[in-house]
């Protein structure tokens, strides 16, 4: 799994439907609450909501129409 994860993450594979499995030992901490856990201490550039480039101009299309 991190092998293909890596993959996605470096650009070298593309699928629309890609999803994760987030394992936590606390039922009810929400996806954002795990993140930030995960990620205190480190130094982390947020990018905001962003797509693959190809499916861009589709996604405007569709929102125009």
């Amino acid at each position: 799994m991190a092998d293909l994860l890596n993959q996605h993450l470096f650009g070298t594979m593309f699928s629309e439907g890609f999803t994760m499995i987030i394992k936590s030992d606390n039922l009810f901490e929400s996806k954002f609450d795990y993140v930030k856990r995960e990620l205190a201490g480190k130094n982390v550039i947020h990018v905001g909501c962003v797509d693959h480039i190809g499916l861009i101009q589709d996604k405007i299309t569709l929102l125009s129409d």
